[in-house]
């Protein structure tokens, strides 16, 4: 008589009770992914595909300068830039230049304008192919070409930050409930968009599904 042999299941991994446990980023609405030549590292090439399948399934990815500018060896890639992201993000650049002195961005969007924002240290002269630009360059030399771009990618969207902003700190706070919510701010802030000012301390009433952005004194 033959006997079926028991099944053994495979031992399952422990998880540390002192080890944070991951989080898919398919989870996530926005991952960051700054400044990220994706130069030698083991498997670059694969980190890359993941950020872009990341935003085909909806999440948003915002990239920024240098971006996959090199390869996994180090080496400046033959395809243009921005390499694996340039049909994603909708853009491409042949140059860049380093800022002697900061310019100021401009923007079609009036909410976006009334940040003041200015460009520092770096330039990426971005040119959109399908992607819409988001800011662009006051300064004469580099009007041709955009400091900010997004562009839909699947059921995501890939943003390109081609500067580095100026040194204004802003929070974007986000109410992801389905009523008024009360904050306190822990330092004095405005509020670039709409200008209230907020004291430290003071309630501050955060509207239902809403964004509230706020920037330090």
């Amino acid at each position: 008589m033959l006997r079926r042999r028991p099944r053994r299941h495979p031992a399952r991994r422990r998880q540390s009770p002192n080890r944070p446990r991951r989080r898919p980023a398919r989870r996530r609405h926005l991952l960051l992914h700054p400044g990220d030549a994706v130069a030698a590292r083991p498997g670059a090439e694969r980190t890359a595909q993941r950020l872009v399948r990341y935003a085909e399934r909806g999440g948003h990815l915002p990239l920024t300068f240098r971006t996959g500018y090199a390869d996994e060896h180090g080496r400046v890639r033959a395809a243009t830039a921005p390499g694996p992201f340039a049909d994603a993000a909708g853009v491409r650049y042949r140059e860049y230049l380093n800022l002697p002195a900061d310019t100021t961005v401009t923007s079609h969007d009036d909410r976006l304008d009334a940040l003041g924002g200015r460009a520092t240290a770096w330039a990426d002269h971005l040119e959109p192919v399908d992607a819409e630009t988001l800011l662009g360059y006051r300064a004469a030399h580099l009007a041709d070409f955009a400091a900010a771009t997004t562009r839909r990618h699947g059921d995501g969207r890939v943003s390109w930050v081609g500067t580095l902003p100026d040194g204004s700190r802003l929070w974007f706070l986000t109410n992801w409930s389905d009523q008024v919510v009360e904050l306190l701010l822990t330092l004095d802030a405005e509020d670039p968009v709409s200008s209230p000012t907020h004291r430290a301390g003071e309630p501050v009433s955060h509207s239902p599904r809403a964004v509230l952005i706020v920037r330090q004194f």
